[in-house]
C-alpha cells in the first residue's frame, strides 16, 4: 500500500501544472456539490448584477470600509451586531431563516439553490455558505480600496463586538492584508496543531480525524506533502488564530477565500457523499436541536437528513457533530480558513479598542511541503471547475 501511494505521489509530481489543474477540476465536478455549483454560475452572475444595483440604491457602502453581519433568523437581530451603534455602515447577510431583515441585505437565497438558507448543504456549512456567495460577489459590490469586514449577529455575546471604528488606520494595509480582532477569538498562543491535538481527545480512540480530513484535502487538491496544521502556528505569547468569520480584507481576498471554500466543499462532498448510509441506531436528531433553535443558531429544527449524514460511521470528525450535526462541514472549513489566512495573506491582529489604530503584524509562517497551494493555482482550479 505504501509503495502504491508513493507511486501515485510521484506520478502527480511529474504531471505538468495544467494536467494537475485539469485532474483536480474534473474530480471536483464529479461530486454532487461540484456539479450543482458549476451549473449555478449563471444564476450567481445575474444575482450579483441585481444586488449591486440594489446596494447602490441603499447607500450602504459609504467610505472605504463596510461590515457584513451574518444572521440565521430575524427575531432577535436588534439585540445583536446589527443593532450595535458601533456597526456603522453595516449590511445584513441572510445565511438562514425565512426572510431578510431589510431589502438592502445580501440574501443567499437569491444567489443559489444549493446554498440557499436552510438547504441541506447550508445546514452543514452554516455561515460559510453565505460567505462563499458574498465573497464571489465582493469585487463587483465594492470598488478598489474598499475593505469588507464580517462578523456574526451574536458578536457581542461571543465577546467579539463590531470592530472599533471599523479598524481605523487601514490606509497602509496592502492588497493581501487580512485584519482580525479579539479579545475572545479563541485560545491565545495556540497554533492549529495544538488545537487539533486537543480536539482529538474527544474523538473516537483519540484519533485526529479533523487533521486527517484536512491533510487529505490538501494532498488531493494541492498535491501537498507537508502537514497543513504546521502551517498555522502561533507564538506562545501571541494572540488566538483567526477563528470563525471575524476578519476584514479587500474584495479580492474575499473572492479567493470563497473560491477556496467552494473547492473544499466540493471535495468534502466527493469524499463524504450523502448517499452513504448512516448508523440507524443513531439517526435521530439530538434533543439539543430544540435549544439551538430557541437561541437563534438554527432557523429550523427539522434537519433530520443532516443528522443522518453527520452520524454516518465515517463522519465523526469532531465531538460537536454528536450534538450539532448542522455544522459538520463548518468546523472543517473554519480550520481550512485559518490555514488560508496564515499562508496566503498578510495577517494583522487587533486585540481591543486600545489597539484599534495599531494592529500587530503576525510573522509569516514557514511552510514546508505546500505543493501547489498558492493563489494562482487556487484561482486556476476554480476557473477550470466552476467557471
Amino acid at each position: 500500500m505504501l509503495r502504491l501511494l508513493a507511486l501515485l505521489g510521484a506520478a502527480a509530481a511529474s504531471a505538468t501544472r495544467a494536467e494537475r489543474i485539469a485532474a483536480v477540476a474534473a474530480s471536483l465536478q464529479r461530486s454532487e456539490f461540484g456539479a450543482r455549483f458549476a451549473a449555478e454560475a449563471p444564476r450567481r452572475a445575474r444575482a450579483t448584477e441585481a444586488y449591486a444595483r440594489t446596494l447602490a440604491g441603499c447607500g450602504r457602502l459609504r467610505g472605504n470600509v463596510s461590515l457584513w453581519v451574518v444572521y440565521h433568523a430575524t427575531a432577535r437581530l436588534r439585540e445583536g451586531a446589527l443593532g450595535d451603534p458601533r456597526a456603522t455602515h453595516a449590511v445584513g447577510v441572510r445565511a438562514a431563516g425565512p426572510a431578510v431583515a431589510s431589502p438592502c441585505d445580501f440574501d443567499a437565497g437569491a444567489f443559489s439553490e444549493l446554498l440557499a438558507p436552510d438547504s441541506f448543504h447550508q445546514t452543514l456549512m452554516s455561515e460559510h455558505s453565505a460567505l462563499i456567495l458574498l465573497g464571489l460577489a465582493a469585487p463587483a459590490l465594492a470598488g478598489a480600496g474598499h475593505r469588507l469586514g464580517t462578523c456574526s449577529w451574536k458578536a457581542g455575546v461571543k465577546g467579539r463586538p463590531p470592530p472599533c471604528e471599523l479598524l481605523r488606520g487601514l490606509a497602509g494595509a496592502g492588497p493581501r492584508t487580512v485584519t482580525y480582532w479579539g479579545p475572545d477569538a479563541g485560545p491565545a498562543g495556540a497554533g492549529l496543531a495544538r488545537h487539533q491535538a486537543f480536539v482529538a481527545r474527544k474523538q473516537p480512540g483519540g484519533e485526529n480525524l479533523m487533521g486527517a480530513t484536512i491533510g487529505a484535502f490538501f494532498r488531493d487538491v494541492f498535491h501537498a506533502t507537508g502537514d497543513p496544521a504546521a502551517w498555522a502556528p502561533m507564538d506562545a505569547d501571541g494572540p488566538a488564530l483567526p477563528w470563525s468569520n471575524y476578519f476584514l480584507a479587500a474584495p479580492e481576498v474575499w473572492r479567493d477565500l470563497a473560491m477556496f471554500d467552494a473547492l473544499a466543499s466540493a471535495w468534502l462532498d466527493g469524499a463524504r457523499p450523502r448517499t452513504t448510509a448512516s448508523n440507524a441506531s443513531a439517526a435521530a436528531c439530538p434533543a439539543t436541536y430544540g435549544d439551538l433553535h430557541g437561541q437563534g443558531v438554527l432557523a429550523k429544527v427539522d434537519v433530520d437528513a443532516n443528522c443522518r449524514y453527520c452520524r454516518a460511521g465515517y463522519w465523526t470528525n469532531w465531538h460537536r457533530c454528536r450534538v450539532g450535526c448542522h455544522r459538520c462541514w463548518s468546523y472543517v472549513l473554519e480550520q481550512l480558513n485559518v490555514i488560508f489566512f496564515r499562508v496566503l495573506s498578510d495577517l494583522r491582529y487587533v486585540h481591543d479598542d486600545a489597539r484599534c489604530g495599531a494592529p500587530a503584524a503576525l510573522a509569516a509562517p514557514r511552510v514546508a511541503g505546500r505543493g501547489d497551494f498558492d493563489v494562482a493555482f487556487l484561482r486556476d482550479v476554480y476557473a477550470a471547475a466552476f467557471g
